[in-house]
């Protein structure tokens, strides 16, 4: 399923309203309704079999199309073969059909898609998200990821995209019909091919097995229940270990992004990136035509989002928990630990919350988190902890 960092962010979003011309004014293309959370990209306006769909729709490459359980009104989801699906750590009910599937004015016929029971992950940002635009149904298309907008393109002139500074890479297509996109990737030395996966929001993830061939600046360590960008926890506890790593350069195409911060996979999985990575580029993903064409905004990578309290937290049944704790924080210097309840953060109180949703809880910790400095109790812990945000990397 997709894939997310473990903090929660103010949501960022941004509405675009209705197709027009695109890129530049020769180019036709469609500009969707779209929010941005986390870096990921939320689309709405999305019409199944002739159903107006209320809710957002992640935009993910690296997950097959799916919809939650229930969301059509003229869809019966009794007699239907259940089976469940897992990733190899976690499972999901599910049965396959087919929809014809509207975004904005461009269909999309025939598609398979998943029924899931839910996508609620408890971590904040699939709130009111009722289904997943997957690979099988991108590859239908040519995409332009471009920074705040999220464009499908309907007639584009390729040469005259090169000529506006884009340069031509080579996607290279596997998976499920060919549809999931990878793309060669350098590492400092170590060059490999990697998952583009626009659910996750880390900028790259590495397999533990090629970390040991990367030149390393720095390094951070945390605890708990994942700190990659897989959304799945793959069978970790509260005393899993993990790590982030910052190297000197990261190569994409002919282009390079300076001092940026990797996540290690835990086990021997192999190379992806996220989100995070249209921060720096404005991308056009040529899924039929089996290439991307990319033009770089940005080339040092942005340290200031590791600015952070030293710790993270999931809600599960109406209460607040410690995700995570980053090694050598503030925070774990004051005893806090995963798996700890959280009873207040700036005087609100998180014990006894049996009117608010997930959704509304996450909303609410999403603006308290977003200041510099939080006041929190913890159950266990006696006294109120004062924390200030801190720089992971100290050569900020």
């Amino acid at each position: 399923m997709a894939r997310v960092t473990f903090v929660l962010c103010l949501i960022f979003s941004f509405i675009q309203n209705a197709c027009s011309e695109g890129i530049k004014k020769t180019h036709d293309v469609c500009d969707l309704n779209i929010e941005i959370i986390n870096g990921l990209y939320f689309v709405s306006n999305v019409e199944v079999d002739g159903e107006i769909i209320s809710g957002r729709f992640l935009v993910d490459t690296g997950s097959p199309t799916a919809i939650k359980k229930g969301v059509l009104r003229s869809k019966n989801d009794s007699n239907q073969k259940i089976k469940s699906i897992t990733d190899g750590y976690e499972s999901v009910n599910a049965y396959r059909t087919k929809f014809d599937i509207n975004i904005q004015s461009i269909s999309f016929k025939n598609i398979s898609v998943y029924v899931v029971d839910s996508i609620d992950f408890g971590v904040g940002i699939f709130c009111d998200v009722v289904g997943v635009i997957g690979h099988n149904l991108m590859r239908k298309a040519i995409w332009v990821f471009d920074g705040p907008n999220l464009q499908i393109v309907k007639d584009i002139d390729f040469q005259e995209i090169k000529e506006e500074g884009f340069v031509e890479e080579k996607l290279i297509m596997q998976g499920w019909k060919k549809s999931v996109p990878y793309v060669i990737v350098s590492c400092g030395t170590p060059r490999g091919t990697a998952l583009i996966d626009t659910g996750d929001n880390g900028f790259m993830q590495v397999s533990r097995f090629t970390e040991k061939y990367i030149e390393q600046k720095a390094e951070r360590r945390c605890k708990g229940r994942t700190v990659q960008m897989l959304l799945s926890e793959q069978g970790a506890t509260n005393n899993s270990e993990y790590k982030v790593i910052q190297v000197g350069k990261i190569g994409l195409g002919s282009f390079d992004v300076n001092n940026p911060i990797v996540y290690v996979e835990s086990d021997e999985e192999g190379w992806s990136i996220g989100a995070e990575v249209f921060e720096y580029f404005t991308i056009i993903f040529d899924f039929p035509g089996k290439k991307m064409y990319l033009k770089q905004n940005e080339k040092d990578y942005n340290l200031q989002r590791w600015n952070k309290f030293g710790f993270s937290t999931i809600v599960e049944n109406g209460q607040v928990y410690i995700r995570n704790i980053w090694i050598d924080s503030y925070a774990e210097k004051c005893m806090i630990q995963p798996g700890q309840r959280l009873e207040s953060i700036n005087g609100f109180n998180l014990s006894d919350l049996p009117s608010l949703t997930s959704c509304e809880i996450n909303n609410r910790l999403s603006v308290e988190l977003a200041r510099n400095v939080v006041a929190i109790r913890i159950e266990g812990i006696n006294n109120e902890i004062i924390l200030e945000k801190e720089f992971l990397f100290s050569n900020y």
